[in-house]
């Protein structure tokens, strides 16, 4: 705040700031009205908060409502999509998913060099000149 331009710059901000709010206020005293007391349309009686209430209630549980429906419909679609996906369990399979479980049991007991993979993926993907 040593910048001279600065201070006038604040100075004037704070000014018209109390200037523009002296204006509304004075505004408001000659027309009579208090804009928040005397506002004929924020006056609401009982009745209309309790109408009102109702109405998002009940608006509240047909949304629920439907939303029940539409997830109880997307898991019978689910499910019938299921069912057309699932394979039937032949002996060809049970045996492929055993020699499966072989190899990756053979993979697993080796053990895994971060180097060799390296070298191994540079020299299987040269570098284009």
């Amino acid at each position: 705040m040593d910048d001279p331009g600065t201070l006038i710059y604040v100075a004037f901000l704070v000014i018209s700031l109390i200037v523009g709010w002296l204006k509304n206020r004075k505004k408001a005293e000659d027309e009579g009205l208090d804009p928040i007391s005397n506002d004929p349309q924020m006056t609401i009686s009982k009745s209309e908060i309790d109408e009102a209430i109702a109405t998002q209630l009940e608006e509240r549980i047909a949304a629920e409502e439907k939303l029940k429906v539409m997830s109880m419909e997307s898991l019978k679609a689910q499910k019938r999509k299921e069912s057309k996906t699932r394979r039937p369990i032949t002996a060809e399979s049970v045996v492929d998913d055993a020699s499966d479980e072989e190899t990756a049991e053979h993979v697993d007991s080796e053990r895994f060099d971060a180097r060799k993979a390296f070298i191994y993926s540079e020299i299987l993907n040269p570098p284009h000149l």
